[in-house]
Order: C-alpha cells, then structure tokens, then sequence
C-alpha cells in the first residue's frame, strides 16, 4: 500500500473558502487508482446534469476567479456522491488511457491501454483543515480494480 498526497486545487486561488484545506495523503490499497469525474465538475454540463434528474442539484456557488469548474462545496458534494453512486462494482468498466509518450502516433489524444471491472469504489474523502471552517470532497475516487498480472479479469497493453 502506498499513500498519495492530493492537494486542493483552489486552496490559493480562493483563500476565503479553500485557504483552510490542506493537502491530505489518501492510502492507495494494490490495484488501485482514482476516478475523477471531470466533465461532470464543468460547469457547462450543469444544466445537461439538472435536466437528468427528478431533483435539481443544489445551485452552484460564484467562484472568486475564472474558471470552467463548478465551485461551491454543495453542489461539488452531491455531484460526487452522484457520480459515485453510478458505479457499480463487479459490473463497471475501467479504461486506462495514456495521452503522451504512447509508442503509436503523438497525434493521437488518448490511447486506450487497459480494460478491468471496477472492484469497489471508495466513499468521497474530504480534505483534511487547518481551521473550524467545512472542509470540502476530494474530487479524486479511489477505486479497486480487477486488472491483475495473470490476465482473467482485465488487461494492460505491454
């Protein structure tokens, strides 16, 4: 097992909300890794999200400098356990891709290396704080995985 250090990434930007988050080490179990449900966090996805959905999510909060992410903690919150409560273990699929030094074609964005089953997926951590303020999701998911050196339920590409 190894433990990875995940920083918040507004935590600079936005010293009024982020400033109290501090870097925080996740224990990665073997035949591990993290999900992160980027295109779900743009915020110009939210109202494709919203329209899916019997119930609204809870509105986005203005973000204190440019950006294309959702920002408030709410609605990160519930956008991660959504996220999340759609994968289902044993019977979800992981794909592992590389986007750079891939020995095919540099023109090629991302390339397909490996496909496994999702084995379990972890519960959103939270940032651990320096202050009484909330803390806020990770928005890396640990999840296990299936790919194993023997083959039988995935594979990565030599």
């Amino acid at each position: 097992m190894v433990a990875a250090a995940r920083s918040p990434p507004a935590s600079k930007k936005a010293e009024e909300t982020h400033g109290h988050l501090k870097p925080t080490l996740v224990r990665v179990p073997s035949y591990a890794t993290f999900v992160v449900p980027f295109a779900w966090m743009l915020r110009s996805e939210q109202a494709v999200i919203d329209e899916r959905l019997p119930t609204p999510l809870p509105p986005d909060e203005e973000s204190p400098f440019a950006s294309p992410w959702v920002f408030g903690r709410e609605r990160q919150e519930a956008i991660l356990k959504l996220f999340s409560s759609r994968l289902t273990p044993e019977r979800s699929l992981v794909f592992f891709y590389c986007k750079e030094g891939q020995p095919l074609d540099d023109t090629i964005p991302r390339l397909v290396m490996g496909v496994g089953r999702i084995a379990t997926v972890a519960q959103p951590k939270a940032y651990d704080v320096t202050k009484t303020k909330p803390t806020h999701l990770m928005w890396d998911l640990l999840i296990r995985h299936t790919i194993r050196p023997d083959g039988e339920d995935g594979f990565l590409l030599p």
